[in-house]
């Protein structure tokens, strides 16, 4: 394994598991520091903002600074802000998204009855309480031409040890073939281009390689690839061998625990 300089942790599945902690995390993340390593962390959960997220990390016992941690609010004002004209945006679900889309130059709609500028966007995010009339007032907007962006495309997703139905749900619901409206739907979480702009942008500031470490197959080489660094799969599952033969691509490396990877790369010697 080569001697990387820069990590790209994805959180959920890989480093924590029901939001608390996995074996060995602690200790990985510390021989890394010990080797003066950039670390980073990923998430696709929009529901805490980046301040709310550090303190959960720490709380558990991961000391964290805000520039490591990388969420999909990055990825959706890269998005926004690819246009200079003025635009309007309704957020349906995490409010924590809205108040942070609130802080770039866009106007932010609370109902689909407010005055509209420009081009119209509904972002769709992850909320285990978003309400009947955030729905409502999404599919108003999107029957008179707004356009439907999601966060994440997973049609449920295990947030606060529960099962929730994600935003690729409510996208069925709201673009279905019976709907009255269809849209195509835009992703700008992973493996978007615009969350790996956020990376690429990350990395041209550091020096040396760059490693991806993640549990998902398809995620994981579909990120790596388009942003040209190296990948680590951490599963046990081998159903993975199916998901390489889809994707026809394979990660640079394959363990089967963060233990196998601490253990591997505690013996490579520093530069």
């Amino acid at each position: 394994m080569k001697d990387y300089k820069s990590f790209f942790f994805f959180l959920e599945g890989t480093l924590l598991k029901n939001d608390q902690l996995l074996p060995n995390v602690i200790e990985f993340i510390g021989m890394l520091r010990k080797k003066n390593k950039q670390i980073f962390y990923i998430t696709h959960h929009p529901y805490r903002s980046k301040e709310l997220l550090q303190l959960h990390l720490q709380q558990i016992g991961l000391e964290v600074s805000l520039h490591q941690l990388i969420t999909p609010v990055q990825a959706i004002q890269e998005y926004l802000l690819e246009t200079t004209e003025k635009i309007s945006v309704y957020i349906a679900g995490s409010s924590t998204l809205a108040e942070e889309i609130s802080k770039i130059n866009v106007q932010l709609l609370t109902s689909a009855t407010e005055k509209t500028y420009g081009q119209v966007y509904v972002v769709l995010c992850l909320s285990n309480h978003i309400e009947e009339q955030q729905l409502q007032d999404a599919f108003q907007l999107l029957q008179r031409g707004a356009k439907l962006i999601l966060i994440n495309p997973e049609f449920m997703s295990d947030v606060f040890y529960q099962n929730i139905f994600d935003t690729g749900a409510i996208g069925r619901v709201l673009t279905g073939e019976k709907a009255a409206t269809k849209k195509d739907l835009e992703n700008i979480a992973k493996p978007s281009v615009w969350f790996q702009q956020v990376l690429i942008n990350i990395i041209k500031k550091q020096h040396g390689g760059a490693v991806l470490i993640g549990h998902s197959v398809k995620g994981l080489i579909s990120i790596g690839q388009a942003i040209g660094i190296d990948t680590v799969l951490i599963s046990r599952d081998t159903s993975y061998v199916e998901e390489i033969q889809v994707v026809r691509q394979s990660p640079t490396w394959i363990v089967e625990t963060l233990q196998d990877l601490y253990d591997t790369y505690q013996k490579i010697e520093l530069v």
